[in-house]
């Protein structure tokens, strides 16, 4: 498991992961092999990917640190950190645990592990259902056909005669694509652009 993963079985006392995969019992997959489905950990349900790793639902607000030297001195008592994750880690470029998110360069490492812990106990997930790529291919030979059967021809006349006619398809098909991200943005479904490993 993740270093978040046991992170979460220590602190809620787990003892144990159950992984759960395509057609297992309560699964339904219309029998086709898509691999892990989700990881529960005690009442924790995490959703994953077919090869059980999770996509990371990174806040935009920033995680809370405090230096170790903060720690360890008389600033903060031991009744300050009681029932809550520690996750101690290092931020010194020097140490090579700098990562690249969607939202910022040059995150600590241990920041990473913080949202995957924050996004699991609060339960908002990224999805990616089964159906998405679907949705995809038929969104993108439709924007295809609509750019070769509408937009070009328009194109190819008097510059001037035609303008608005572009114009308008061109927007149209903005407004329509801008609708369906707002839609799928706004319920945390990830959609993607290229082909993934």
């Amino acid at each position: 498991p993740s270093l978040g993963l046991e992170i979460l079985r220590v602190a809620i006392g787990a003892s144990t992961y159950q992984i759960k995969s395509s057609n297992a019992s309560g699964e339904t997959a219309f029998g086709e092999e898509t691999g892990i489905n989700h990881v529960k950990l005690g009442n924790l349900i995490i959703p994953t990917n077919e090869d059980g790793s999770a996509w990371i639902h990174y806040s935009k607000k920033p995680i809370k640190t405090i230096p170790i030297w903060e720690v360890l001195s008389s600033n903060y008592s031991a009744d300050f950190f009681e029932g809550k994750i520690l996750i101690v880690g290092t931020s010194a470029p020097g140490l090579f645990d700098l990562r690249s998110t969607p939202l910022e360069n040059n995150v600590p490492g241990v920041n990473i592990i913080a949202n995957l812990t924050d996004q699991i106990l609060s339960g908002q997930f990224l999805k990616r259902p089964d159906w998405i790529f679907g949705l995809e291919l038929i969104t993108g030979i439709i924007l295809a056909l609509l750019i070769t059967f509408f937009i070009m021809p328009l194109l190819t006349r008097p510059f001037f005669k035609h303008l608005k006619d572009p114009c308008i398809i061109g927007f149209t098909t903005g407004f329509v694509v801008s609708i369906l991200l707002w839609h799928f943005f706004g319920r945390d479904y990830v959609l993607s652009l290229i082909k993934q490993r």
